[in-house]
């Protein structure tokens, strides 16, 4: 479990009374439910359970929950009958736990459901259990995506009026999309989700940080802080009079004290994410960046873990990238208007990006993460003319496509 996320969840807001802290869930997805040790309480999945004075922790079991899920199904199913559901019915859900996004997408469910619930004042979700924690995010979007191409919702509407019997199957999956479409509008919205990044702070979790910022402004997840965790960093530590902001160059890094853990004078470590690179990775200055205290020895308990430090700026904030797209027209009218899709973007290593389009869709790629951005109604009647990437810009220009352009050159719905 992260000790960054769990210090978060156990801190203290000076000056503030218990009704007006209200009470904070963690949620953790690891499945060696190492959450309950570290709090020292007994574990039990799928419930929430008290760590302290205003703190729950819930460990989330995805196995239950596919069995939970399918349970439902095979009900619908031996309503359906027929030969195909009839060899449907005979899976056994731990088969389906190899399916590309079922267990992640019943947990964001579960996490949705706690978030709405009125329980809870904040909800902190400990993704380092996760084997992807980007994937993860992307979660909801590819499961919609994979329904609506296997079973699109033309179809299904056609299959109910055919067959009766699938009316409970075709709920069934629209109810998924439903909660899909939930899922990713909700992880969009600046007002109320934030991802805060955990690393190292070192070259690899520089590099790394760059990367994940730069998909999850693809993804238009907003990032409330950065967060330098100096455990596990003893090789080195940052000396900004021989950083080299353009490189990157390891040359940017000196020994560390004897004791590999250097301390100001407050016990805050003194490895932080210098100006230079704070600058690179942030030209907007949106990020809060922050630092951990470096403990002697693992916090295992709750005192300690307040000791820790970690502070997730809960602010809300702007939509950012892909969220924040914006259409304008350049010029020209009818057939011959040019328009412009565009988004601020990040892009560490210009070689991995991609696009591509399919349907009503651009698909963009970078980083090794693909994203598909849904195209706003007047764009999915044009083509895409070309596309560029300039000044943290990502831009896209489209043209109207004459087959199903209107003919009175009105692109207004």
């Amino acid at each position: 479990m992260s000790t960054v996320a769990a210090s978060a969840a156990v801190a203290l807001d000076g000056g503030r009374s218990a009704v007006e802290k209200g009470r904070t869930l963690i949620v953790t997805l690891d499945r060696f439910r190492q959450g309950a040790r570290t709090f020292g309480v007994y574990s039990t999945p799928g419930q929430p359970i008290p760590v302290s004075q205003h703190v729950d922790l819930l460990e989330i079991d995805t196995l239950a929950q596919v069995a939970d899920l399918w349970s439902t199904l095979r009900g619908v199913v031996a309503v359906a009958g027929g030969s195909v559901f009839g060899e449907v019915g005979t899976i056994d859900p731990a088969e389906l736990t190899g399916l590309p996004g079922v267990e992640q997408f019943l947990a964001w469910r579960r996490i949705r459901d706690e978030a709405v619930s009125g329980r809870w004042t904040r909800v902190v979700v400990d993704c380092s259990g996760a084997s992807d924690p980007l994937s993860f995010l992307a979660v909801p979007t590819m499961v919609a995506g994979y329904i609506e191409r296997i079973w699109p919702r033309q179809r299904r509407l056609t299959g109910v009026t055919e067959n009766p019997r699938l009316t409970g199957g075709a709920a069934v999956v629209d109810a998924v999309v439903s909660d899909c479409t939930d899922l990713a509008e909700l992880l969009v919205d600046p007002s109320v989700v934030r991802a805060h990044l955990v690393h190292r702070p070192d070259l690899y979790g520089v590099e790394t940080c760059e990367r994940q910022l730069a998909v999850l402004s693809l993804l238009g997840v907003a990032v409330g802080s950065v967060v330098a965790n100096p455990i596990g960093s003893e090789s080195a530590v940052f000396d900004p009079a021989v950083f080299d902001p353009d490189g990157l160059e390891p040359a940017g890094f000196a020994p560390g004290t004897p004791d590999g853990h250097p301390t100001g004078p407050s016990g805050v470590s003194g490895r932080e994410f210098p100006v230079e690179i704070r600058k690179r990775l942030d030209p907007t200055g949106q990020i809060d960046w922050a630092t951990t205290r470096l403990l002697p020895q693992p916090p295992r308990t709750v005192a300690a873990l307040r000791k820790v430090g970690a502070r997730l700026d809960t602010a809300p904030r702007r939509a950012a990238g892909s969220s924040a797209a914006r259409v304008e027209q350049l010029g020209g009218t009818g057939l011959t208007t040019t328009f412009r899709l565009s988004w601020p973007q990040p892009l560490p290593d210009p070689r991995t990006l991609s696009m591509g389009r399919s349907g009503d869709d651009l698909v963009v790629s970078l980083c090794g993460y693909r994203h598909r951005v849904t195209l706003p109604s007047v764009l999915r009647r044009c083509t895409v003319h070309d596309a560029r990437w300039e000044d943290g810009m990502l831009s896209v220009r489209f043209q109207p496509d004459p087959r199903v352009w209107p003919r009175n050159g009105s692109a207004v719905d």
